[in-house]
């Protein structure tokens, strides 16, 4: 606790040693980029994903068998001068999940606003819930 006070926290230092290979839990380079929360209804699942310094333009989002996948890169920004420090993590990213049921591939929906990207994955028809009427005999 004592050497956290002063400004060195050993936990930081084993995340940048690991963190490349294990994914960091703060997601600064590790497999854990974009952030993610996933929110499941009767009609689907909302995916979203924190994506700040990455243009539109510049993410893929594709669902095949119940898999959807994000893919992008975060560009460097080029500044003059020297750099004292470079914490923001660049380059490509991917992250893939998998639904327990069928999508309707034909029916999702992607938006990015302000820094974060919102998939809409409906259930395929066959997935939903039905409810049936049930008939009294005579």
């Amino acid at each position: 606790m004592a050497l956290h006070r002063w400004g060195w926290d050993p936990w930081q230092h084993f995340d940048h040693l690991f963190g490349g290979l294990l994914g960091s839990p703060r997601g600064d380079g590790g497999r854990d980029f974009p952030r993610v929360n996933l929110y499941e209804d009767a009609d689907g699942v909302t995916l979203t994903a924190e994506l700040p310094g990455v243009k539109a333009g510049d993410v893929d989002v594709s669902v095949e068998s119940g898999t959807v996948t994000l893919k992008g890169e975060r560009k460097a920004v080029e500044v003059e001068g020297t750099r004292h420090r470079r914490e923001i993590a660049t380059g490509r990213f991917e992250r893939s999940f998998t639904l327990p049921y069928p999508i309707d591939a034909d029916a999702v929906e992607a938006r990015a606003e302000d820094g974060l990207l919102t998939v809409r994955l409906p259930k395929a028809a066959s997935a939903r819930t039905r409810r049936i009427a049930v008939k009294a005999s005579k």
